[in-house]
């Protein structure tokens, strides 16, 4: 009996990794301070890799990990082969074809190989003691140093890891190694988008989860909402999940900074979308191209939501991400509800309500906590000669020096 009908029959119809191998991943990154990522996937530009798991640890490198559900009996009087490398079989099953594209994607955006990258398999129902007992060509095929063994103590999975790749002589910096590798999991940390940083665990959730038809993104200014919509709007169009995505913006200058940062995302992750199958509009805009479709002819006034538009279906959008959408009138947002019954809505905007469709952001990372706590409650007390309310502080800045100049300019 020969194994190679293991490793391909079942390879992409195997279970989920189970609780107890979760737990074992986790427990092995935990002891040397390093990052798991667990079913995400490397894009460089039309082509997509999965990577079942990785761990990062910036002393040392990257590991990459599958997995399989061997058990001991399935195994006991087996032999194994290694298969002809011109079976694309044997290329799909084999990590080295992600190793190569991995290093691909590192040389396209860094122009080098920033650190060492050695493959593992875990076996997450197979002991080391059981292995030992199977045919001697699985020893050959399989180097036990390179196996992840059931029931394996985190020490002596480490201690494989680290005989793999040595310890570094300097730290690796973790956002520009991991965010090459991963558009979807970096986000700006400063407000000109010239620093990195990896998501935090509240971010990740939202980039990670399945939206719902109707759900909510909230937090504080500089907690990174925007930012995560646009990387959310590019994953879901290289994961195929829509064909259309609206973003809807407060201002034309807001509009114009996301498809700025859009762009930004697209080309230092060099990746390929249809760019045009994501639309970022105002809501006077939206209101404008939905009036023009209803009822024929442009709209040259301000338009206005009428019943008719309340009353007949228009398919504006797969998913309509609104953000900023505190600062709109609720009319509006009763619009994009009725738009949307049948679709995806996400609402981007401050307020965190508790909802079960809530993705809450509770920190801050572009603003000092002292503006933040200037800008949350609605009084009239000064500061400073600075008027407590709510919203932007730096459009607060921007109403305060508009107000100084409209007193101090000649009439």
């Amino acid at each position: 009996m020969g194994l190679f009908s293991f490793l391909t029959a079942d390879n992409h119809t195997k279970p989920p990794l189970g609780f107890e191998a979760t737990q074992q991943l986790e427990a092995i990154a935990r002891a040397s301070d390093a990052l798991l990522l667990r079913s995400t996937s490397i894009y460089l530009r039309q082509e997509a890799h999965t990577v079942e798991a990785l761990i990062f640890d910036p002393d040392h490198g990257i590991y990459l990990l599958d997995y399989c559900d061997w058990r001991y009996e399935e195994l006991k009087g087996a032999t194994v082969e290694h298969p002809n490398p011109d079976d694309k079989r044997a290329r799909d099953v084999n990590l080295d074809t992600l190793h190569e594209f991995i290093r691909g994607k590192f040389n396209e955006i860094l122009h080098t190989d920033p650190c060492d990258i050695k493959n593992f398999l875990l076996l997450e129902h197979l002991s080391a003691e059981e292995f030992d007992q199977l045919d001697m060509s699985f020893h050959k095929f399989l180097p036990k140093d390179r196996l992840i063994f059931a029931q394996e103590s985190a020490e002596e999975s480490l201690a494989k890891l680290h005989a793999a790749i040595p310890k570094r002589d300097h730290t690796l910096n973790i956002p520009n190694v991991l965010g090459a590798l991963f558009f979807h999991l970096q986000i700006s940390s400063d407000n000109l988008h010239t620093e990195r940083a990896l998501l935090s665990l509240e971010q990740r959730h939202f980039i990670e989860s399945e939206l719902p038809p109707l759900s909510t993104l909230c937090g504080p200014y500089g907690s990174g909402k925007s930012s995560l919509i646009l990387l959310k709007a590019i994953l879901i169009l290289l994961q195929k999940k829509a064909r259309s995505i609206l973003i809807v913006a407060a201002t034309q200058v807001a509009c114009d900074l996301l498809k700025k940062q859009m762009l930004e995302i697209v080309e230092y992750a060099i990746i390929d979308i249809e760019l045009t199958s994501i639309r970022i509009l105002t809501p006077e805009q939206l209101i404008a191209q939905h009036y023009q479709k209803l009822y024929k002819k442009e709209s040259f006034s301000f338009a206005k939501i009428t019943p008719k538009m309340l009353s007949h279906h228009y398919d504006a959008a797969d998913i309509i991400f609104c953000d900023d959408s505190h600062l709109l009138d609720n009319s509006f947002v009763s619009y994009l509800y009725h738009l949307q019954r049948k679709h995806t809505l996400c609402l981007v905007r401050r307020d965190i309500s508790g909802n079960p469709t809530d993705y809450p952001l509770t920190s801050s990372f572009r603003t000092p906590q002292a503006m933040i706590d200037l800008c949350i409650n609605s009084d009239d007390t000064p500061i400073e000669g600075v008027k407590r309310a709510r919203g932007n502080p730096y459009m607060l800045m921007i109403l305060e020096l508009q107000k100084l100049l409209q007193q101090y300019t000649p009439t």
